[in-house]
């Protein structure tokens, strides 16, 4: 049913609310007493609803994300190709990169949260994060070990991990949660959803490699759509 508000396509035909705007679907009946609202029990999603959603978001608000998917090519073609003369200078241009990359994805989760909340993102949303820096930085060196350790141990298991706690910095940023209550929450809310966050990614890396052969210019629009179709997915399964 297509959304009176926002024009999405609620594949979901029990549906109270719209998954896209957390808007009331006309026609749809109330949830009972005591029941889950319409629409949300289950929290279940496809990766193609998930993909579809990023992309018109994308679309809708491409002039924000082109400065922040700039900046993060810039950093990797510096990080990758400068001359690194000395161990000095090669760590340098790493650390500068890895902090550009971490500075860049909480700004893209920022906007897109915002993307989400059915509001108009604007340029100062790419600072609003900003104050989450140190607990995103903490998550996202425990989040790292944890999936190190995974790897370690026969692959299969950081594979599961990466997907258990995959929603953590969103958590971190949206939540105001510390590091470790995020990783909890990450776990608990993939809990049941890990085969279709997995192939969600696999469809994701796919499309991002597609964006990459168009001279690289396609990036420009499937980087967004990754983040989009993420903050979709996180929207849906915290969904109360």
């Amino acid at each position: 049913m297509l959304c009176p508000h926002c024009g999405f396509n609620n594949t979901d035909e029990t549906a109270e609310l719209c998954i896209n705007c957390r808007k009331k679907l006309k026609g749809r009946p109330s949830a009972r007493d005591g029941e889950a609202p319409l629409g949300t029990s289950g929290r279940g999603f496809s990766p193609k609803e998930a993909i579809s959603s990023g992309w018109e978001k994308m679309k809708e608000n491409i002039g924000i994300f082109i400065p922040l998917v700039l900046l993060s090519l810039i950093a990797t073609v510096i990080d990758r190709f400068v001359i690194k003369e000395t161990r000095a200078v090669t760590l340098s241009i790493d650390w500068l990169s890895w902090l550009v990359d971490i500075i860049v994805y909480i700004a893209a989760i920022g906007v897109s949260l915002r993307t989400y909340s059915n509001e108009k993102a604007s340029i100062s949303d790419m600072f609003s994060a900003l104050d989450r820096f140190w607990d995103y930085l903490l998550g996202h060196i425990l989040y790292g070990l944890i999936v190190l350790g995974g790897l370690i141990l026969l692959i299969i298991p950081g594979i599961i991990w990466s997907v258990k706690f995959i929603f953590t910095p969103f958590l971190i940023i949206d939540k105001k949660m510390n590091a470790p209550d995020a990783l909890r929450e990450s776990a608990r809310i993939t809990e049941g959803y890990k085969w279709q966050l997995f192939i969600l990614g696999l469809l994701l890396i796919l499309i991002n490699i597609a964006g990459a052969l168009c001279l690289g210019i396609g990036l420009f629009a499937t980087i967004p759509t990754t983040w989009l179709a993420m903050t979709f997915v996180y929207r849906k399964l915290t969904a109360e």
